[in-house]
C-alpha cells in the first residue's frame, strides 16, 4: 500500500487540516461557476491582483484553516517565515492596546441558541475596519500567499466598482452572490466534530492561536467519518 492509499483510502486516518485543500477546491469551484453565471449576464467582477482592499476587513478562520496555515508558515523557510511571525505578532500586539483582542476572541464563539450572533459579527466587521490593520500576509499590496489564502478571501469577490471597496459598509458594496459559505461549512463540520460549539478565530489572531492549540492538529478520524457529508466523500 502507497502513502497516498493510506492518505485517501476508505480506511484512511487523517486529522482536521486534511479538510483545507478540499475546501479550498470547492470555494474555487463555487466562486468559477458564480462569475461565469454573472459574466452571462454581462455583470463585471473588478477584483483583480493589487487592488488589496478587501485585505483590511476582518477575516474569519475555521480551526482546521488556522491550523493549515500554522503549519505552512512554519514550515516555510526563513528569512520570510521570521518576517511574517514578526508581523502577526505586531498585528497581535496592536490588537490586544485597544482591547480588540479579547473582543475577538470571545465573540467568534457562537454558542447554541445565539441568536444575536449575526448582528454582533456585523458590528464587530464594521468596528474591526475601522482600524484599517493590514493582513500580514499582504506584501506591496499582494497576497503572498495566494495559493493558500484563506476561504474568506476565496469568496469576497464584489460586482460593484473596486472604488468602493475602501468601505464596504458605508458605500453599499455588492458581494459576488455565492450558494454556499465554504468557511461556515467548515466550521460546522468541525463543531461536529468535536463535539464543541460553533468557534472561529481572526486571521491577524489565528497563528497565535494555532500555536497554543497544537493538541487539536494531533487526532486522527477514519476519513469517512471527518468528510462525511462534508467534502471527503
Amino acid at each position: 500500500m502507497t502513502e497516498e492509499t493510506k492518505r485517501s483510502g476508505p480506511d484512511a486516518r487523517v486529522g482536521l487540516t486534511a479538510l483545507v485543500p478540499e475546501a479550498y477546491k470547492l470555494a474555487d469551484r463555487i466562486v468559477r461557476e458564480a462569475v461565469e453565471r454573472e459574466a452571462k449576464r454581462g455583470v463585471e467582477v473588478p477584483c483583480v491582483k493589487g487592488c488589496a482592499a478587501c485585505c483590511r476587513p476582518l477575516v474569519r478562520l475555521s480551526i482546521p484553516e488556522a491550523l493549515y496555515l500554522y503549519e505552512r508558515v512554519i514550515e516555510s523557510e526563513r528569512p520570510w517565515r521570521d518576517v511574517i511571525l514578526q508581523r502577526f505578532e505586531q498585528a497581535r500586539d496592536a490588537l490586544k492596546q485597544n482591547g480588540f483582542a479579547e473582543t475577538l476572541e470571545r465573540d467568534l464563539v457562537r454558542q447554541p441558541g445565539d441568536v444575536a450572533y449575526d448582528h454582533r459579527l456585523h458590528l464587530l466587521s464594521r468596528q474591526y475596519l475601522t482600524l484599517r490593520l493590514a493582513c500580514p500576509f499582504l506584501d506591496n499590496e499582494t497576497c503572498s500567499i495566494y495559493s493558500w489564502r484563506p476561504i474568506t478571501c476565496r469568496q469576497y469577490l464584489v460586482t460593484s466598482p473596486a472604488s468602493l471597496c475602501v468601505d464596504p459598509f458605508a458605500n453599499n458594496v455588492r458581494r459576488l452572490s455565492l450558494p454556499l459559505q465554504v468557511t461556515d461549512l467548515l466550521t460546522q463540520r468541525t463543531a461536529d466534530v468535536l463535539d464543541e460549539p460553533l468557534r472561529m478565530t481572526a486571521l491577524p489572531l489565528s497563528l497565535n492561536w494555532a500555536s497554543e492549540n497544537q493538541e487539536l492538529a494531533k487526532p486522527q478520524w477514519p476519513r469517512q467519518k471527518l468528510g462525511s457529508g462534508f467534502i471527503l466523500d
